[in-house]
């Protein structure tokens, strides 16, 4: 826990500009006490100063209402989707969040801001089915799901598409789910999977409503920081924490656990954040989207009109050598998933 926090300060120095959105967030941000089960720790993140979103609604909410239209390419491009919001109110999309059905299942690149009465837009996405590549539906629906935390890391980290089939071929492989197309949804629905989770979610899934103003979760297995997630809503970060928590689940199950966090170390992480210095990033949507990058770890916001909606914290997985062979794509899918 003590390498986390010096990665967090090692980019003090730097010279860039720093958005003082993030700084005044995490500056307000507080550690609550821990709740652990078998290696797995969650501490609320509470906040004195929430952010009410009001008319903005959650990615699965809004395609579930049918506001919110997503669609491939005209071209069917692999790394590249449109969409469009036919309704009154904002839509946030979570960088990870997977949307399932028409050639293959998509995670978004980066968090999404979609403003209301859109327009078509086109949005940067990776591929988490490597196997398929024919259409089930005419349209994206909801999933519920958001990919293994491991493989949202890949994706913020990387943004390389070979690396993030990669890091879903590890996690499969490392909890034993055979799935046909390689989608890494599959590894939700395994039988051994979903037992093996339950305990945990039983135990852990209350945490939005144990603190007045909670607005994030830091995770830890052992002593290792699994991920930091924090939103300027808490309405928000309560529809989002159920899919958070089962990705961190996905990263840790059945793996052996050393020592324990300490929330001093997770206080620490964030005082950190909050004087370290944000570098402008990249967003589809509306607001600013910054990243943060010291040593080796890894974090990306993004920020609307002065007000933070999601922040997050990770030390992205080493590069793994692993690759799990193709089977059932169409002999030119390679040629069609060209990074962007």
């Amino acid at each position: 826990m003590r390498m986390i926090a010096s990665l967090l300060f090692a980019a003090i120095a730097a010279s860039q500009p720093k958005p003082v959105p993030l700084q005044a967030f995490y500056a307000d941000l507080r550690v609550e006490a821990a709740h652990s089960f078998k290696g797995m720790t969650v501490y609320p993140l509470t906040t004195r100063k929430p952010r009410p979103l009001g008319s903005t609604l959650a990615l699965d909410d809004a395609l579930k209402r049918g506001d919110l239209k997503v669609t491939e390419m005209g071209d069917a491009e692999v790394n590249a989707l449109q969409l469009q919001n036919t309704g009154k109110q904002y839509v946030f999309a979570m960088g990870g969040e997977i949307v399932q059905g028409a050639k293959q299942d998509r995670t978004f690149q980066n968090d999404l801001l979609i403003p209301p009465l859109s327009g078509t837009m086109k949005v940067a996405v990776f591929c988490t089915e490597h196997g398929r590549w024919t259409e089930q539906t005419n349209r994206f629906g909801a999933s519920d799901m958001a990919v293994p935390n491991s493989v949202r890391g890949v994706a913020k980290a990387e943004a390389n598409q070979g690396r993030v089939w990669d890091s879903i071929a590890q996690n499969q492989q490392k909890l034993r789910v055979a799935a046909p197309s390689g989608a890494s949804k599959d590894v939700y629905s395994a039988p051994k999977v979903k037992e093996d989770m339950q305990p945990y979610l039983k135990a852990l899934e209350g945490l939005p409503a144990w603190h007045a103003g909670t607005v994030g979760v830091a995770a830890t297995f052992g002593r290792k920081v699994v991920a930091i997630d924090a939103f300027g809503d808490p309405e928000l970060f309560r529809k989002m924490y159920p899919k958070l928590l089962r990705s961190y689940l996905a990263d840790v199950l059945g793996e052996a656990w050393q020592g324990e966090s300490k929330a001093s170390d997770i206080q620490g992480a964030l005082t950190g954040a909050a004087k370290d210095n944000w570098t402008a990033g990249r967003t589809d949507g509306v607001g600013e989207a910054w990243k943060l990058q010291a040593g080796g770890l890894h974090g990306t916001a993004l920020t609307f009109k002065g007000a933070v909606l999601h922040a997050d914290m990770f030390v992205p997985p080493p590069a793994q050598t692993y690759r799990e062979p193709v089977q059932n794509v169409a002999p030119n899918l390679d040629i069609r998933r060209q990074q962007r």
